[in-house]
C-alpha cells in the first residue's frame, strides 16, 4: 500500500499545477424552472385520466385544412 502512495505522491509532485478557473458565487441563482426548455407543447388528457405532454414539433403539418385548431377546440 506504502508504494501506491509514494508512486501517487510523486505524480502528483511532478504533473500538479494551480487551478485555472476560478469558482465563484454568481449574483443570480439558477432555478430549477430555468434548466426547463421553453418550448411550445401539446397537452393530451384521455377519458381516463392520463395526461401527457408532447412538443408541438413532435406533430407534423398536414398541409391541408382541418376540423381542429391547434388548441384543440373545434368550432
Amino acid at each position: 500500500m506504502q508504494i501506491i502512495s509514494d508512486e501517487l505522491q510523486d505524480i502528483r509532485d511532478r504533473y500538479s499545477d494551480d487551478r485555472r478557473t476560478a469558482i465563484t458565487v454568481g449574483e443570480e441563482s439558477i432555478l430549477d424552472e430555468d434548466l426547463i426548455p421553453q418550448e411550445e407543447v401539446v397537452i393530451t388528457i384521455t377519458h381516463t385520466g392520463y395526461i401527457k405532454r408532447l412538443p408541438v414539433t413532435t406533430y407534423r403539418s398536414q398541409k391541408r385544412g382541418t376540423r381542429c385548431r391547434r388548441d384543440g377546440y373545434e368550432g
